[in-house]
């Protein structure tokens, strides 16, 4: 989470369903891409696999964890974590990725509050003194104004395939706020959230996904 990196202890060695696999180290059907559609061009970096896994749940199909998988990665090899135009990406493309594709009631509901929380961002870093973070996150908020046609066109494409609802979805991801946990309370690792049990259950002594109320397809 954030800054952590947990030491492996075997606490992930099981099979799990996920909401989004990261873009360094994800295989999809080539029958999911042409129902889905490649990855979203004009997110051009960051968020744009979490993207592509959000279009693939809405059509019905289930994404996991594979424990026996091994991958490499260097992180932030295109970007530093403090580096302007990473914060740049990571706020554009958070409103981008809900304007795509949450319905519209929870898109009313959720994007006033994340457009509040971008703002108190923004004094933050302007207040640390950075002032190259706070002029990425107004302009992130810039592009999206100007590029308004842009994201109703795409919010479309995606709404008129969706076959899943927004409530399915949801329990796949975690209930609370993460940031608050991390940064206030103190909790570091991904088990150790206050309500991760919204999105796991216990299954012979392993934390594993609650099964779907309906059977969905395998990615």
């Amino acid at each position: 989470l954030f800054f952590t990196l947990e030491k492996d202890q075997g606490q992930y060695d099981h099979l799990q369903e996920i909401f989004w696999a990261s873009g360094a180290a994800f295989c999809i059907r080539k029958s999911v891409l042409e129902e889905t559609g490649l990855l979203d061009e004009d997110f051009f970096m960051h968020m744009e696999e979490i993207d592509l896994c959000w279009r693939t749940h809405l059509l019905g199909w289930k994404i996991y964890l594979i424990p026996e998988s091994k991958i490499w990665h260097k992180g932030g090899g295109t970007l530093q974590q403090e580096h302007p135009r990473k914060l740049y990406w990571n706020f554009r493309n958070n409103i981008f990725l809900l304007v795509k594709n949450l319905s519209l009631f929870n898109l009313v509901r959720i994007l006033p509050l994340r457009v509040l929380l971008d703002s108190a961002a923004f004094w933050g870093e302007i207040l640390k003194g950075n002032f190259p973070g706070g002029k990425a996150i107004l302009k992130a908020y810039f592009w999206l104004i100007r590029h308004g046609k842009l994201l109703r066109e795409k919010r479309h494409q995606v709404q008129k395939i969706r076959k899943v609802s927004d409530r399915e979805i949801f329990k796949l991801i975690y209930p609370g706020s993460v940031v608050w946990e991390y940064f206030v309370r103190g909790r570091k690792t991904f088990f150790s959230l206050k309500r991760i049990d919204h999105i796991t259950t216990k299954v012979d002594g392993k934390n594993m996904r609650r099964a779907p109320e309906y059977e969905r397809k395998n990615v």
